[in-house]
């Protein structure tokens, strides 16, 4: 994990502005961002809880931080992330479409 990375805090205070305290998701995921470490967002407490740490989550989510920070600012897709291999998912696939609403990183979600 790389501390005191803006980039990081940068993903991270968007996150929470998009997850909110109440999205209407009840699970867990986490964005596996390799040498950067861990987002763990976990939305079946209220309020929400997000954080720089590994936990285990519903989803898993495999990306690197640029390229997540890119898809939250809707300079990239989630589905070409996905299909370019910039993207991976495990764990349970049925959250995946309801994080893309609420965070707006697909094309769909984005109208």
């Amino acid at each position: 994990m790389v501390a005191g990375n803006t980039l990081i805090d940068e993903v991270i205070a968007t996150l929470r502005t998009r997850v909110g305290t109440e999205s209407g998701i009840s699970a867990s995921w986490k964005y596996d961002l390799g040498p950067d470490g861990h987002i763990f967002i976990d939305t079946k407490t209220v309020p929400h809880a997000i954080a720089q740490r590994d936990a285990p989550a519903d989803c898993v989510i495999t990306v690197a931080l640029p390229d997540l920070r890119a898809m939250l600012a809707g300079e990239m897709d989630s589905t070409t992330a996905f299909t370019q291999g910039k993207l991976r998912l495990s764990g349970n696939m049925g959250i995946v479409i309801k994080i893309d609403a609420i965070l707006g990183t697909s094309r769909a979600a984005q109208g």
